[in-house]
């Protein structure tokens, strides 16, 4: 088996499937498995600490390898089920992330009806910002509309990163330039 295949994993879905409409740059197609299935072979590469930096390093700024390494020190994986909420109104965000694979709404309640302001899904950031930046309670919520995998960077972990390393103090305000 070749070394690159050992970080990708086999997926068997249908062209139909909601996965395939949802991350078609992760998919790619690759041999049927015969004329009697409606199944095709697809390999999907596997998020790693590195590339999810990489992803964060495209969106922001570029890292060197040493900046690369911490960051990936501090980045904390979750997996939420559909429905699971990351954050409650009122609480206060702790976390920068991406999300790696599923679906992610930030909404609000306003008069009893929720009201969505953004909905993330692979390769996309999300974070309530003024509860990130400010460290106050947030009006808002985040929700996976599906089975989701995001990685994180805990506020006060980056904070302290961003005091000794020049990269990341970059990248910081970075983040704050895309936020609006």
């Amino acid at each position: 088996m070749r070394p690159y295949l050992a970080r990708m994993m086999l997926w068997r879905i249908s062209p139909h499937h909601s996965l395939f409409r949802i991350f078609p740059p992760l998919i790619l197609p690759l041999r049927p498995l015969g004329a009697e299935h409606r199944f095709f072979h697809y390999f999907c590469l596997m998020d790693t600490k590195e590339e999810i930096i990489r992803q964060f390093e495209a969106q922001t700024a570029p890292f060197s390898p040493g900046t690369h390494k911490e960051l990936a020190n501090i980045l904390v994986r979750f997996n939420l089920a559909k429905g699971d909420l990351f954050l409650r109104e009122g609480e206060i965000c702790k976390y920068y992330s991406i999300v790696a694979q599923g679906m992610i709404r930030l909404f609000y309640n306003k008069n009893g009806r929720d009201l969505t302001e953004h909905f993330s899904y692979e390769k996309g950031i999300f974070v309530s910002l003024e509860s990130y930046f400010r460290q106050t309670p947030s009006y808002l919520m985040i929700e996976a509309l599906e089975p989701s995998i995001i990685y994180s960077f805990p506020h006060d972990q980056f904070q302290n990163l961003m005091r000794t390393n020049h990269e990341v103090e970059h990248m910081y305000c970075k983040m704050l330039e895309n936020s609006f």
